[in-house]
Order: structure tokens, then C-alpha cells, then sequence
């Protein structure tokens, strides 16, 4: 009767499931002609492919509804995608005055290679992600499954936390990621950092599995404030929303569900702040060319002036809103590489991919040590700003294609979704989560997922070394011989 029982209900929730995903392509599809139908010099030539993007980017959140748990690195990854390389077209049309300019152009040849990049290229994470799925669908690691004793956990968080914070300072207001030397000391500092998110995401975990919920709450708060304050004065929009991003995140993976009060604070948030934070950044830093730590001492005495300048300024939150849109926008990227690619700009064959083996070189050791981020490359090699220094994103779909053409994207979004699809089953959050795995996976989702619009150098490091420090945090509590929380569940059993 129990196995009967299951069984309709899996059926039901797969029905459910795709109900939902048709209501909601149907939904995209309605605004998205009625949105065009109301300008002129739209080409619609465009709606077949914003279509296809948004009906494979969402086809993870609903069609796999009995087996969610194992598909939710890739519901995440799907999100960010569509919001990475559609978002800004479909909403530019309602927030605009006049819409993209890729929404207007009515040659479709000149932007068939990269709509035929970007719509296999999602399709092809998924295929790799469910193969990866269906070969570790027995077994996971048995490494992390571990949950030491909450108030020992506590205490490292706090440790963790308070040690990259430091280091975060030190960076961002005292010494300047850009001009780190080449000393040890240096060195150390800039994977210190590193602790910071560790840290905070560690007192997410333990703040969801319930563990002293009101003190847990108020240091959460705290790091939340201090982080935010950071990264205004710090100038790093990232840092300040860092934190409830990784809490949303958290409560997903844990609970299976997206909170729509921290979701909706984020983006009610977000908008003044980019408005504020863009007047500061003009003001401060440029037009006054103060240091950050000038600029946030003087902020009381030109806050005035800030004041007055965003007053000046129509429509602030319209086109604020679609400025941060465009800001994280990656389909324009996209297509100027693969228009000026073996043209204009020769491929890398691989030289931009060798810069993840060469981040993990201490400078001390190589003096000359190239950067990881290939911001300051694509603009120079594209000629996209007259400033050498400006960092200009292009996308780890872009950045394949730059190395190795078609073949090369798309055999690397295939192995993307197989590593995704592995990270998600190795260090699965179910049947019984452990704060190492919460970790990896967190890390996993924001670094390789929601940046993806970033060079595949800079954020592979990134998660790679998140991995190493949480490895040997977890083998040092083990060696001390701390207590467990819960006993680690037994994997050689197949997960249902």
C-alpha cells in the first residue's frame, strides 16, 4: 500500500510540476509579444529565441519535482543563466524607453552563432549535470558527512568569520586587492579572506538547523550590518549583499523552498543602494579622487551634495532597476566575441583556461604572475574602453568560445554541468546535511552559478581554495577529537 501510495504521489507531483512550467512558459510568452507588439521597430524574429532560453532555463525548477533535492544546484544554475543572458532584453522592454538594441535588430544572421551559444549551451549543462546525476545515484562521499557538536561549530564560525572579516579590511580599505605584493605575508592575506564567507555561511547552517535560533540570529544580523557597511565604504556592491544572498541560498538547498520575504527585501534593497552607491563611487572616488577610507570620512559632509545630484536625476529607480540589469547582463559579451572572434581578436587556445593552474602559484614565487581575471584582457583585446583598467565580464560561455571556438563551448558547458551535477551528488544536503557539505555546495552556487557572467579562471580558484580550507577545518576538528552532533548516515544504501 506505502509503495502504491508513492507512486501516486509522484505522479502527481510530476503533473503538478508540469502544469506549472506550461503556465509559466505561456505567461513569459504573453508579455513577452504584448510587451513587443507595443514598440515600434521591434523585430520579432527575436521571440522564438527568448522563448526557447526561458523555457530550457526554467525546465529544472519544474520538471523534476519527485527528484528536487538532487536538481537544485542546477535549478540555481538555470536562474542565474536566464538572468545573465536574457533577463535585461525581456525587461527592457517594460522598463525601457526604448527597448536592447538586440531586441530591435532585425538580421538574424548576425546573431544566430550567438543564440545557437547560449541556448545549447544551457541545454548541454543539463545534459552533463543529469549524467553526472545518474552515475553517483547510489553513492555519495562519505568525506564531510560529519556534523560536529553545534556550539564547537559555533565557536569556529565565529572564529572563521572574525579572521577573513580582518583580512577583507586589510584588502579592500588598507592595501587594495589590485597592489597586493609579493611577500608571504601578502600571500596569506588573500586567501585569508576566504574565511569570510566560510564563516558567515557556516552560521547560516547552523542558524537553519535551529541551534540557539535567537543568539545565531543576532550574530547573523551583525555580520550582515558590518558586511553591508564594508562594502559600501569598500567599494564592492558584491560584499554588501553577500551575506542574505547566501541565507536565501541556504534556506533553498535545506528546505526546498525560495524565500520570497528575504528575495523581495533583496531587490527592494538593491535598487536605492546602486543609485546611492553610484552618485558615491562618481563623487568620492572619482571626481574628488579621494582614497576609500577619505571618501567614507568625508561622506557625512557630502552627503548633501550626493543628495542633491540623485534629486537631479528622473525616473531613479526605473532606470536603476534596468542599470543593474544591464550591469549583469552577458548576451551583449557574448556577441561581440563571437562576432570579432578569429576576425578581429585571434582565439586564446587555451591561455585564458591555463590561468586556473597558474592562480594556485604563490607570487612569491612568480613575481610576474599573470592575473586570474581576464576583465582587463577582453577589454584591451576588444577595445571596448578607453581605460586599460576596466574590467569587462565575458562570461565563461564566452571566454570557451574565445579558446576554442564552438566545439570548445560546448564540450566545456557539458563538463560544467557534469562538475555541477558531481558536486551536487557527492556533497548532497540530503538525507542528513552536514555543515561541510552546506559549504561546498553554497560555495558551489554562488561562485561557479550566480557569477558565472565572470572569467572561469578567477572563480574556479575562488571555490577551489573554499574547498581546500573547509577540508582542513573539518580534518583538524577530527584529528581534535571533537564530539559529533548526529551520526553520519550510512551512503553505501541507495538514496530514494
Amino acid at each position: 500500500m506505502s509503495d502504491t501510495k508513492n507512486v501516486k504521489l509522484a505522479h502527481h507531483s510530476d503533473v503538478l510540476g508540469m502544469s506549472w512550467y506550461v503556465m509559466s512558459v505561456l505567461t513569459f510568452i504573453v508579455t513577452l509579444c504584448a510587451g513587443a507588439a507595443s514598440l515600434e521597430f521591434f523585430s520579432f524574429d527575436r521571440v522564438p529565441y527568448h522563448i526557447l532560453l526561458f523555457s530550457i532555463c526554467i525546465s529544472p525548477h519544474f520538471l523534476f519535482q519527485k527528484k528536487s533535492e538532487k536538481t537544485r544546484l542546477l535549478v540555481i544554475f538555470g536562474l542565474a543563466y536566464y538572468l545573465i543572458f536574457g533577463a535585461y532584453d525581456y525587461f527592457s522592454l517594460f522598463l525601457a524607453s526604448t527597448p536592447n538594441k538586440l531586441m530591435q535588430v532585425s538580421n538574424i544572421q548576425r546573431l544566430a552563432l550567438s543564440d545557437f551559444l547560449i541556448a545549447s549551451g544551457i541545454a548541454l549543462v543539463i545534459l552533463g549535470f543529469l549524467c553526472s546525476t545518474f552515475l553517483f545515484t547510489t553513492k555519495q562521499s562519505g568525506v564531510l558527512c560529519i556534523d560536529w557538536a553545534y556550539k564547537t561549530q559555533t565557536l569556529v564560525a565565529i572564529i572563521s568569520w572574525t579572521i577573513g572579516y580582518s583580512s577583507t579590511v586589510f584588502i579592500q580599505l588598507i592595501y587594495g586587492k589590485t597592489q597586493m605584493s609579493t611577500s608571504i605575508f601578502s600571500h596569506l592575506i588573500a586567501n585569508l579572506w576566504f574565511l569570510d564567507m566560510i564563516g558567515g555561511v557556516w552560521l547560516i547552517y547552523i542558524f537553519i538547523r535551529k541551534y540557539k535560533p535567537r543568539l545565531i540570529g543576532l550574530l547573523l544580523f551583525f555580520i550582515v550590518v558590518m558586511e553591508f557597511i564594508l562594502g559600501f565604504i569598500g567599494d564592492s556592491k558584491e560584499l554588501s549583499f553577500r551575506m542574505p544572498i547566501f541565507l536565501l541560498l541556504g534556506l533553498f538547498f535545506l528546505n526546498g523552498r525560495i524565500n520570497k520575504k528575504i528575495l523581495l527585501f533583496l531587490a527592494l534593497c538593491m535598487v536605492p543602494y546602486f543609485a546611492i552607491f553610484g552618485e558615491y563611487r562618481l563623487y568620492m572616488l572619482q571626481m574628488k579622487d579621494l582614497s576609500r577610507v577619505d571618501a567614507a570620512a568625508e561622506l557625512h559632509t557630502s552627503f548633501n551634495k550626493l543628495r542633491k545630484n540623485l534629486d537631479k536625476k528622473e525616473d531613479l529607480f526605473l532606470t536603476t532597476a534596468l542599470g543593474i540589469l544591464n550591469r549583469i547582463d552577458g548576451r551583449k559579451y557574448v556577441d561581440i566575441i563571437a562576432a570579432q572572434v578569429d576576425k578581429n581578436v585571434p582565439y586564446q587556445e587555451g591561455e585564458t583556461l591555463m590561468l586556473l593552474f597558474y592562480s594556485f602559484i604563490p607570487k612569491t614565487l612568480w613575481s610576474d604572475k599573470p592575473q586570474t581575471s581576464i576583465g582587463q584582457l577582453m577589454n584591451r583585446e576588444f577595445k571596448l574602453s578607453a581605460s586599460p583598467l576596466t574590467f569587462v565580464p565575458p562570461t565563461q560561455l564566452g571566454e570557451l568560445y574565445w579558446n576554442y571556438g564552438v566545439s570548445g563551448a560546448m564540450i566545456g558547458m557539458f563538463f560544467i554541468g557534469i562538475l555541477l551535477g558531481s558536486i551536487n551528488s557527492l556533497y548532497a544536503l540530503y538525507p542528513i546535511p552536514s555543515s561541510g557539505k552546506f559549504i561546498i555546495v553554497l560555495a558551489a552556487a554562488y561562485e561557479l552559478c550566480l557569477r558565472f557572467e565572470s572569467g572561469i579562471a578567477s572563480q574556479y580558484g575562488s571555490f577551489f581554495r573554499i574547498c581546500f580550507i573547509v577540508f582542513i577545518l573539518h580534518f583538524t576538528l577530527k584529528i581534535l577529537k571533537q564530539n559529533k552532533a548526529m551520526s553520519p548516515p550510512v551512503y553505501s544504501e541507495k538514496i530514494q
